[in-house]
């Protein structure tokens, strides 16, 4: 049986949010790690990124940026619905805690969940088939996404995380040593081409050349993978970094 949830926008009107100031974003893991996402789950979860953004550019609005953290908030979101289908945490809390737990400052926040669609294109489906969550992928005003999806005995839970954040927060949406795939201090497309390369080799079933520091670097989206999604990433961060 298919069901889905959608919660109105929380705006910062609403919440009395703290301004957001890109100067004095700190972006952190919460102490407990609350889920460990599979190399499959994460997959499934880029692909409804790239569905969701495709449709966008369809209806004429600029794609959502990926968010590595809200990424990996929409992945421990996805795994508590699987115990408790709700915009309301197990633990009571409003799902946008998980958001203010990782340390992400939002203007707005929404989210869509969904269980019991079998694959990305019939979850986006099902949302774009609602009002509530087809205005929420079509939200002009949200510019990052999260997704994560996470599997239990065939059945697939599927969690969307959007914000609205100002654009200057781009050049501070990873860690500082992110992108740095090559550990030489510097974030360029060596580190991208290093990256294409290794997921070439993984991809044809040769082992990684990348060491676990070298990976922790390159995993732009924290979802445990080093893909082209990756080398995507570094590049746009050192585009941006490169003209100021």
């Amino acid at each position: 049986m298919k069901k889905f949830l959608m919660l109105p926008i929380i705006t910062a009107a609403a919440l009395l949010m703290t301004p957001l100031d890109a100067s004095a974003v700190s972006y952190s893991l919460p102490q407990t790690e609350y889920t460990t996402v599979t190399a499959s789950d994460a997959l499934k979860a880029e692909k409804v990124a790239s569905l969701v953004n495709k449709v966008r550019r369809q209806n004429g609005l600029p794609e959502m940026k990926i968010f590595p953290l809200l990424t990996k908030a929409a992945a421990v979101r996805a795994e508590e619905l699987s115990r408790s289908f709700s915009h309301t945490r197990p633990d009571n809390q409003p799902f946008y805690s998980i958001v203010n737990e990782y340390g992400i400052p939002w203007g707005g926040v929404a989210e869509n969940a969904a269980y019991g669609q079998p694959t990305p294109e019939s979850a986006v489906n099902s949302w774009m088939n609602s009002d509530n969550h087809r205005k929420n992928l079509l939200n002009p005003n949200f510019n990052y996404i999260g997704v994560g999806a996470y599997e239990v005995n065939g059945v697939y839970y599927w969690d969307q995380i959007f914000i609205q954040a100002r654009e200057e927060m781009a050049g501070a949406a990873f860690p500082r040593n992110f992108g740095d795939a090559n550990l030489d201090g510097i974030i360029d497309a060596v580190d991208a081409t290093l990256v294409l390369t290794d997921y070439a080799r993984v991809s044809v079933g040769k082992t990684t050349t990348l060491n676990e520091a070298q990976r922790g670097n390159a995993d732009m989206n924290l979802n445990g993978i080093i893909d082209a999604v990756d080398a995507s990433a570094i590049l746009t961060y050192y585009a941006k970094s490169s003209v100021g």
